[in-house]
């Protein structure tokens, strides 16, 4: 079946109502995080005005009247401190190297070379069967509109 030939199954008028809705609710997800997006954006200003810094950096802001929000009764807002560090490579590097501690703090991790294992392929010096068993597959399924 081509891309753009009518569905041959007999239930193309319920594949057609479910894909109408599928795409619709697609792009309306898009439209409600956008919209998510920012009223968080408002609402983060109004808390950082409004609210109370605790000694870990959060921010706080008591609500007049409780949201309930299915099982839970919401009575505060919360602007979460989370702070996350990482490893300048390169400011590492100089110090740790300026001080004599490099190969205290360095690691050679090993990996393989994707495109050398093609090169070897090509050289003849992997047969078909152990590259077969060197690459593994993985399959997915996307659900994509095919417009005319």
């Amino acid at each position: 079946m081509s891309e753009t030939a009518a569905p041959a199954c007999p239930e193309d008028v319920i594949a057609h109502r479910l894909a109408a809705q599928y795409f619709m609710l697609k792009r309306e997800a898009a439209a409600l995080k956008n919209r998510m997006d920012l009223v968080r954006g408002d609402l983060a200003g109004i808390i950082y005005k409004h609210g109370e810094r605790d000694d870990r950096g959060s921010v706080y802001l008591p609500l007049k009247d409780a949201i309930e929000n299915g099982d839970k009764s919401i009575t505060s807002l919360k602007m979460e401190r989370r702070v996350s560090s990482r490893v300048n490579e390169q400011i590492a590097e100089d110090i740790l190297k300026e001080k004599g501690l490099w190969g205290e703090a360095a690691q050679v991790i090993t990996v393989i070379n994707p495109e050398a294992i093609f090169a070897l392929y090509a050289e003849d010096k992997l047969t078909d069967d152990e590259l077969d068993k060197i690459l593994e597959q993985s399959e997915s399924f996307a659900l994509k509109d095919v417009a005319a």
